[in-house]
């Protein structure tokens, strides 16, 4: 579900990745016809990730804290499912240290419909249909 941090490419199903730039405008507004059809299982789904990211972070800076570590609330590098399933790893986001991560839960919390519109991907496949 990371294909909705970025705007520049659409993943399909069979892990092809396709650049929003060579989308016609036909696919470009079936793309976002098929978002907002389903966006309550996409927003489900990276609600679910974000939930489990940020739990791991508090329990990995609890198991830190208790180890006596030096900085308990230093980021975390855990795997991340990166797009199309190939796992890639980077920094747990972290509430205050990564901005991006904080707007994209701050949307979450608005409902499905909000945090669709605010993602990358939308905004930027909104752009593209509107030229």
């Amino acid at each position: 579900m990371r294909v909705f941090d970025q705007g520049r490419v659409w993943v399909e199903r069979d892990g092809t990745r396709r650049a929003l730039a060579t989308l016609t405008a036909v696919e470009l507004e079936e793309l976002v016809a098929f978002l907002r059809a389903h966006r309550d299982v996409f927003y489900l789904l990276v609600l679910r990730r974000e939930v489990a990211f940020r739990l791991l972070a508090v329990a990995a800076a609890a198991e830190d804290a208790a180890q006596g570590a030096p900085d308990a609330r230093a980021p975390h590098r855990v795997a991340q499912p990166g797009p199309a399933g190939t796992p890639v790893t980077g920094p747990m986001p972290l509430r205050g240290r990564d901005r991006r991560a904080d707007r994209n839960w701050a949307a979450l919390g608005r409902g499905p419909d909000a945090w669709l519109a605010a993602t990358p991907l939308m905004r930027a496949l909104l752009r593209a249909a509107s030229l």
